[in-house]
């Protein structure tokens, strides 16, 4: 005979009530858990850097005007060493203590927290959002048009139709070259190997103007007199300041010391300091 007991599922009546036991416990967990997200131990980056009045930057001094090593003296020099210095003083006159690392290198520097954060010229990356906290920016390097200083009418991206237009083979310049191509009637690109080439050609006359990276813009409009760089970006590349993902209260105390900054015009006298004029517009159109 069997034991009497039937196998199958259990009533109605008796799995509610074991969801009735389950809710208060998920109630319980629920609270306890925003509890400790509210009562964690505070981030103290910032506090350490103003208890010891030395913040670490790392940066690779092998990017002029940005950071490199002088020749004669040996000491790193540069916009964003000149940056670092007016952040620390910002935020309490906190001395900059500079650690090179090769660019490769720096954001494994930060997650080992070797520095307290990086300014080194660093492009924003949209992939690494999660990975480390990016500061509001301080630079713009997307791309720029240099128009030869002798052709007055041309002033604006859309004066560039019927124009001969030089870019750098095989460059975002190039590809934004080609999108104008669709749009302006008559623009005729013009490539070339490298920028110094394409620049070359431009101050010889063989192109009314050149499309290329921010950086390097600018750095050819500031040592001829024969060139005019347009204030207009074609495209974003933000530079930021970059710290450890959990340093919240650090990345505020930078984000309000850049805020200052850029109101007082000290980034705008850092950027006509390096590179002879302002950097222009913060963000393309």
């Amino acid at each position: 005979m069997g034991s009497g007991k039937r196998w199958g599922p259990a009533p109605a009546w008796r799995s509610w009530r074991g969801w009735r036991l389950f809710i208060p416990l998920a109630i319980l967990l629920a609270v306890a858990l925003a509890g400790w997200l509210v009562l964690r131990p505070a981030d103290r980056s910032l506090e350490r850097i103003f208890a010891q009045g030395v913040m670490r930057v790392g940066m690779d001094p092998s990017f002029p005007p940005f950071e490199n090593v002088h020749g004669e003296t040996g000491a790193i020099e540069g916009l964003d060493v000149d940056l670092a210095w007016a952040l620390g003083k910002e935020l309490g006159d906190v001395r900059p203590e500079f650690v090179s690392i090769g660019f490769d290198g720096l954001y494994d520097a930060l997650w080992a927290r070797r520095v307290d954060l990086l300014i080194s010229a660093l492009p924003v990356d949209p992939l690494l959002t999660e990975d480390v906290a990016y500061s509001r920016p301080y630079f713009n390097a997307g791309l720029r048009v240099l128009v030869r200083a002798d052709l007055p009418e041309v002033r604006a991206v859309e004066d560039l139709a019927g124009r001969r237009l030089g870019v750098e083979w095989g460059s975002e310049g190039d590809l934004k070259g080609r999108e104008l191509r669709q749009r302006l009637a008559g623009l005729e690109l013009v490539p070339y190997v490298s920028a110094e080439e394409a620049f070359s050609a431009l101050e010889k006359g063989e192109v009314d103007a050149l499309l290329l990276e921010g950086v390097a813009a600018l750095q050819y409009a500031s040592r001829s007199p024969t060139v005019v760089l347009l204030d207009v970006l074609l495209t974003d590349q933000p530079y930021a300041v970059a710290v450890h993902p959990k340093d919240r209260a650090l990345l505020r105390a930078v984000n309000q010391a850049l805020e200052r900054l850029e109101e007082k015009g000290t980034l705008r006298a850092l950027q006509e300091k390096w590179f002879g004029s302002p950097a222009g517009p913060a963000s393309a159109p």
